[in-house]
């Protein structure tokens, strides 16, 4: 046995999968008769699971830089329970389809390596992203679906840097209360980006997970971020000439991290700064001291849009007009506002921001709707868990309902107050009928 390998991984050889860590899930039977995924030794999936072993135990062999004949020797030759599944191979059909399996196996744990980039640990991780992080950053988001994605990715963005990994766990829901966004404007922009080759999604997640999404590079031939092209004036006009050009628009260059932490705030809502304000705000945070003009580029806007957002911002004292040039004030990116030329009353905080621009209690108003669907949805996996059917549970209507008893417990009519004749209570709460002997006479008469 290999020195070099790991604890985990020399017993996984010797003892085989004790533990059931490498076991596949069989669809079978469950007691209540519904169909689940349970883990167990089936001869369906015995096959499965050995070659999920063999393929742990190739990934530790290429960890370790152990040569093709030692792995061959190792499998074949030795007596570990881990290795049984390429014995069996070549008891049943032969040495050399032993050696042609296990070589495939091998093969494809390399080609599985050498996909990964060189990603080996946490460092290397988070490496990754702050490339990815830079790339979407420098990628010009246009219009409002274009803020609606840098917003949606910012997000994921700090859900991954948690995770450790491109690989994370979302929900919908929680997709769009990060991004300040509804659940529908959240959906449209995943399936755009699934599109543009940002985002994709690994499955549909369980009735108590969320689905699993994974992070790409984009688009191989993206443009070259917003740079426009210098255009002549058109023939004819007022400043034509050959010595007229106009300028070039600056890349984009956001801060998606003030993107993330801003885009819930309800000052960020639609009918507040909405997108484009917290693009504004993200390219000052990223380059403070731009120009109108340097904006439009950085932030991906029009020229009408830049003025708009600047003179909300500038009305809120969260930006200050010195000369040309645009500047976030001290404590613009707490909600705290400056007095300035624009501004005689500074806003206080982003809340107080929501309440001057009419948006505040958007994102409240949206954690309730959504924690009303999730409750709604645990209420129904807990009918269906317990196979019930909606609108079955209801009061029986033989048993006396209390506003029909007295304190001796005999029936009364509610409304009068009167003892109902001819009606008792029964020992189980049910209405029991015991007519008057005068009237039975007089009914039978």
């Amino acid at each position: 046995m290999p020195a070099a390998f790991s604890d985990r991984m020399r017993r996984l050889y010797v003892d085989g999968d004790a533990d059931g860590h490498y076991m596949p899930f069989a669809k079978k039977k469950l007691a209540d008769g519904r169909y689940g995924l349970v883990a167990g030794k089936d001869p369906r999936t015995a096959s499965d699971h050995g070659h999920k072993v063999i393929s742990a135990l190739a990934m530790e062999a290429a960890r370790t830089g152990m040569d093709r004949v030692a792995f061959h020797d190792l499998l074949l030759k030795g007596s570990g329970k881990g290795a049984r599944h390429a014995r069996d191979i070549a008891h049943r059909s032969g040495h050399d389809a032993a050696i042609i399996y296990i070589d495939r196996v091998r093969d494809r744990v390399r080609e599985h390596l050498a996909a990964r980039d060189g990603i080996d640990s946490r460092q290397d991780a988070h490496a990754d992203l702050a490339a990815l992080r830079a790339r979407i950053e420098r990628t010009p988001w246009k219009g409002t679906a274009g803020k609606t994605d840098f917003k949606n990715l910012s997000a994921r963005l700090a859900v991954c840097e948690k995770a450790g990994g491109r690989r994370h766990t979302i929900s919908e829901r929680h997709l769009a209360e990060e991004a300040g966004c509804a659940r529908e404007t959240v959906r449209k922009s995943n399936e755009r980006l699934e599109a543009q080759g940002f985002l994709r999604q690994l499955d549909s997640g369980s009735p108590t997970e969320a689905a699993a999404w994974l992070l790409l590079d984009g688009p191989v031939n993206a443009p070259s971020h917003g740079e426009a092209t210098a255009q002549m004036p058109q023939a004819g006009g007022a400043m034509s000439g050959p010595e007229v050009r106009q300028p070039v628009s600056p890349a984009a260059n956001l801060d998606s991290r003030t993107g993330a932490r801003l885009a819930p705030e309800d000052a960020f809502a639609h009918l507040g700064l909405g997108g484009s304000g917290l693009a504004v705000v993200a390219a000052l945070a990223e380059q403070d001291g731009q120009t109108r003009a340097e904006l439009i580029g950085t932030a991906t806007l029009s020229r009408a849009t830049v003025y708009r957002q600047i003179n909300k911002l500038a009305g809120l004292g969260l930006v200050r007009l010195e000369g040309e040039l645009v500047h976030l004030t001290e404590q613009a990116l707490d909600g705290i506002g400056a007095t300035t030329a624009d501004c005689e009353t500074p806003v206080t905080s982003w809340e107080d921001a929501a309440q001057r621009l009419g948006t505040h209690g958007t994102a409240q108003r949206r954690r309730e709707r959504h924690d009303v669907q999730r409750q709604a949805w645990q209420d129904e996996q807990q009918r269906l868990a317990e196979r019930r059917r909606p609108g079955r549970h209801r009061t029986d209507p033989r048993r006396v309902p209390p506003a029909f008893t007295t304190v001796c417990g005999r029936p009364v009519d509610p409304a009068t107050g009167e003892i109902i004749p001819g009606w008792r209570i029964a020992t189980d709460g049910t209405w029991l009928w015991e007519p008057d002997p005068e009237e039975v006479t007089c009914l039978a008469a």
